[in-house]
């Protein structure tokens, strides 16, 4: 008989007794928060103890009644009936609440006497208890000693169960032993474990918990449909149980396995919930656990800071609970995480720190996925001997402790490295056999970036058509998991974090010679997100409008928030999400459209005015461009993209700096050579048509392109109008919009000359100060003036001095004007820009006067057909990889403009005057169009000898419609 002594009283603690006695057949009740305990007295005679624990763990300690010594403990049974048999009086029973959920949990006690001709059969009882008690203390342990230990015993307890015939028991023991096996990776002797036991299941709990933990070895095995056909059954069991700690661990694997699948949305979803479920129950266990799974879908979506920081938090909690099982995986995954935030030394760091405490546990598992995840940061650091070590050492390991997945994953890096060295024949057949084992499983997302290395590998060993195929069907997996987001901002940077995946597709097609499907994939990798938002609101109800602007205003925050801040932004933003889906599919599902239609080369062409081209071009490693017409299409390498992107930094810090200072110039004029020579003269060729040029960018690599010079003399703006997009796709979206009348005479509402300080003269009473205070703007009062002068009275609306608010730019009156020119400055808060509008009251009070790119988002543009942004940086925000700037030009196209002027640099009062008042001559007077005006503007500034500067008029640009 084995005995589990687990904790040991002071003798002083029993000095005066005071403990209720027990009667035989009377049963007494209590109640327990965690780790409390109610103590009872019991005569002499042999009894047995009977607990009915309800849906919680309790324990039952049989203490000395003298001393509080521990004669026994039983707990074989997590929830319904306990019992300790075979007891000896007289005795203290100690009933101790063994869970962690952070609720009192009722209970019933009672004993029962044994006589002599009962007793053979209570010992039975007694060993059977004493081992299931001691299998699943054993279990807690992180070693492969520990687990066969837990697996001996759990046969054991099975075998002396069976003997006894309780079916309840019988199926508890079952379950037991099936966990046992799983934990130890046995898993189809655990998955035939718990198909055994759930063909006697009879309890509701008891069925949840045999499916919840079937469908955990069905994830294990790769068999994804099974493994979520079970957890979603367990988990309409668990709804129905008061007993939340089962729904929330329920949920937490749920997500695991949907984040496996490519099922993103639906994973936060799942986390989200487990997440404030252990919260409530303080179970900091589950919180751990649930911080650690969230982290990996966080890092899937390319939201690498709060992955690190939810590795970090969970590694944490595992320190303190004294797991060092988990907390060195927590540790070692999270080395992934700091590669991907260029951060190689801190991920050796955290590899070699987990890995340490996974080697004391002896977890075979584990110690297999250690030296993989080292070797995959050796080979970062650029040390491929000792990663190819290490990877290899992780291969077999994994095959000893028979894990697949480990060894799938053992291949999958050492193809990688070997790709990266002399031997990328071998890397190809060690990335092949991997694919082969991560198609068993079922995971798509591995599966795509498994293709793409192998496609790689093939493209440089020359064999093209196997290429196109690997990669083909790459970003086919990804457009499929693509589609099955949600939310605007998960696919954002679900996007951005494959975009090399893309890179790679452009380069095979290109170099095959498919360069319309070499374009078509390059679209695909860019401005979804704004895509998919214009494309879903052409045809929504003004409720789905209310809810999207609401929708686009969240996400634009989120990008800028704080980890606080985007967690309860992420709420919100389900929510939102949530609520507009079901109306999509209530209100108009013939019309649902999920994400933005890519636009096919044949519609864009037919959509290009006969006088405008397509310069499109991509900044990955290799890049390309491509120039589209209404009759052809031309393609070109661009050659030393690092060189260019070195140029591009150069040239904005020169820009900033003011009119060319001393050194400038030259700096200036070579760094606007190199990029025009990479990228717009090898099109030269194909432009001499054209009269309108429509660069579609690239966020990696963006560059004033009215000031790239011409060969000989002259700057592209001296020869085209050029309109930016940031997608081919987008431009053909806006050009759908109807115009708000049928010429460009459209009235303007200007806000210009705000109050921005206290000390403004135009305060005529005393006022305090107010924070973060801007000079004022002399000539931001003449634009609008001069603007003024052009427009008639009825077509035009000032709002200046302190009618230059805020809350006019969002207020209903200025959707009447299809043009707001707005004339101010903007604040930088990070990398983002937001515009200053009047900060002071007319009575001395402060306001709030600052519009960020989220409050913007949330405005009704949809009547705007031109928003000018006359402010320093109106452009500036961070860059999310293919999606864009996110910038107040990005979020008055998501509000519905169609055209945004915007700047690249800080702008001169005065020269912005100037140029506004050319600009409105040639849109009003002359019936340009807003690209063409710009660009005559632009020309009649820089002919002025004072102006000449391209820093005077080249920082302003046209994106959306010419």
């Amino acid at each position: 008989m084995k005995t589990l002594v687990l904790l040991v009283f002071c003798p002083a603690c029993f000095a005066a007794p005071s403990f209720p006695v027990l009667i035989p057949g009377a049963a007494v009740a209590g109640r327990l928060l965690p780790s409390a305990s109610l103590t009872y007295r019991v005569s002499g005679g042999e009894f047995c103890v009977l607990l009915d624990q309800g849906y919680w763990d309790f324990a039952i300690d049989i203490l000395e009644p003298a001393t509080g010594a521990v004669r026994r403990t039983v707990n074989a049974f997590a929830y319904g009936r306990e019992s300790a048999s075979a007891v000896l009086g007289p005795a203290l029973i100690r009933v101790r609440r063994a869970d962690s959920d952070a609720v009192p949990a009722a209970f019933a006690l009672s004993v029962t006497s044994v006589s002599g001709a009962d007793h053979p059969a209570a010992e039975l009882r007694m060993r059977a208890e004493d081992a299931m008690t001691a299998a699943r203390e054993v279990a807690k342990h992180d070693s492969a000693q520990a687990s066969q230990g837990a697996i001996d015993l759990s046969r054991e307890a099975l075998a002396l169960w069976t003997r006894i015939g309780e079916p309840d028991a019988l199926l508890r023991s079952s379950l037991l032993l099936a966990d046992s096996l799983h934990l130890a990776a046995a898993y189809d002797e655990a998955l035939d474990a718990y198909s055994k036991a759930l063909a006697v299941a009879g309890s509701p709990q008891g069925r949840a918990e045999c499916l919840a933990n079937r469908g955990s070895t069905y994830w294990r095995l790769g068999r994804f449909s099974e493994a979520l056909g079970d957890m979603r059954e367990s988990l309409a069991i668990w709804r129905g149980l008061p007993v939340q700690s089962g729904l929330a661990s329920a949920l937490s694997n749920l997500g695991l396995v949907l984040w496996e699948v490519g099922g993103y949305d639906d994973s936060i979803a799942a986390f989200h919930d487990a997440a404030g479920l252990m919260q409530t129950l303080g179970n900091l266990r589950g919180v751990a656990f649930v911080a650690n799974n969230t982290a990996l879908v966080q890092g899937t979506l390319g939201n690498y800071g709060a992955s690190a920081r939810s590795f970090e938090r969970a590694a944490y909690l595992f320190d303190a609970l004294q797991d060092r099982l988990a907390a060195g995986r927590a540790r070692t995954n999270s080395a992934r995480i700091y590669l991907k935030l260029g951060r190689p030394a801190q991920a050796e760091i955290a590899v070699r720190r987990g890995l340490s405490l996974v080697e004391t546990t002896g977890n075979q598992s584990a110690l297999a996925e250690g030296p993989n995840l080292l070797g995959e940061v050796l080979a970062a650091r650029g040390r491929k001997e000792d990663a190819l070590d290490s990877l290899h050492r992780a291969l077999l390991l994994a095959r000893a402790a028979g894990d697949v997945r480990a060894e799938a994953n053992s291949l999958t890096n050492i193809g990688r490295v070997l790709l990266t060295t002399t031997g990328r024949d071998a890397g190809i057949i060690f990335l092949e056999d991997s694919l082969k084992l991560w198609r068993r499983f079922g995971s798509p997302a591995i599966e795509a970036s498994v293709l793409f290395h192998l496609a790689i590998g093939q493209r440089d060993r020359g064999n093209l058509a196997a290429a196109r195929d690997s990669i083909e069907a790459a970003v086919k997996i990804a457009e499929g998991l693509r589609a099955d987001i949600s939310p605007v901002d998960l696919r954002i940077g679900f996007m951005a974090d494959r975009l090399q995946v893309y890179d790679a597709a452009v380069d095979i097609f290109e170099r095959s010679g498919q360069i319309e499907q070499a374009w078509k994939i390059a679209e695909m990798s860019r401005a979804r997100g704004l895509l998919d938002s214009l494309a879903a609101g052409r045809t929504e109800s003004d409720r789905q409008r209310q809810l999207r602007q609401v929708l686009n205003a969240e996400s634009v925050r989120l990008a800028r928030a704080s980890s606080r801040g985007a967690e309860q932004g992420r709420k919100r933003l389900d929510s939102i999400s949530s609520e507009l889906l079901t109306l999509q599919e209530k209100e108009a599902p013939q019309h649902y459209v999920l994400s933005g239609e890519l636009v096919s080369l044949a519609t864009l062409q037919h959509t290009l005015p006969g006088d405008m081209a397509v310069l499109e071009y991509t900044a990955g490693e290799p890049a390309y461009a491509w120039v589209i017409t209404k009759e052809s299409v031309f393609s070109f390498a661009i050659r030393n993209v690092s060189s260019l992107k070195s140029a591009a930094l150069d040239l904005e810090d020169v820009m900033r700096a003011g009119d060319l200072p001393e050194g400038g110039e030259v700096r200036f004029h070579s760094d606007a050579a190199t990029l025009a020579a990479g990228i717009v003269w090898p099109a030269l060729p194909h432009l001499k048509a054209a009269k309108q040029i429509l660069i579609v960018t690239d966020s990696r690599l963006e560059f004033p392109t009215a000031v790239l010079p011409l060969p000989g003399n002259g700057t592209l703006v001296d020869r085209l109008d050029v309109i930016e997009a940031p997608s081919a796709g987008m431009f053909v979206e806006l050009e759908k919009r109807e115009p708000a009348a049928s010429n460009s005479r459209w009235p303007v509402a200007v806000i210009a000359d705000g109050v921005f300080s206290p000390t403004d003269p135009r305060l005529t009473v005393p006022a305090p100060e107010v924070s973060g205070t801007f000079p004022r703007l002399l000539f931001s009062g003449r634009e609008a003036a001069a603007i003024a002068a052009l427009i008639p009275q009825p077509d035009r609306l000032l709002l200046l001095g302190f009618d230059a608010t805020k809350q006019a730019f969002m207020s209903p009156r200025l959707r009447e004007y299809p043009i707001i020119h707005v004339s101010t400055h903007s604040a930088l808060r990070g990398k983002t820009a937001a515009l200053v509008f009047s900060l002071v009251n007319s009575d001395g009070s402060p306001r709030d006067g600052y519009l960020t790119p989220d409050e913007v988002a949330s405005a009704d543009l949809r009547g705007n057909e031109l928003l000018v942004l006359s402010a320093c940086y109106s452009s500036a925000g961070p860059v999310v990889p293919g999606e864009g700037v996110q910038n107040l030009a990005r979020s008055a196209l998501l509000a519905g403009a169609a055209r945004v002027i915007a700047s690249r640099w800080p702008v001169d009062d005065e020269a912005a005057s100037r140029l506004f008042k050319s600009f409105y001559t040639f849109l009003w007077q002359d019936g340009l169009s807003p690209s063409a005006a710009l660009r005559k503007a632009q020309l009649a500034l820089s002919s002025e000898v004072r102006f000449r500067s391209p820093y005077y008029w080249g920082a302003y640009f046209l994106v959306g419609k010419p």
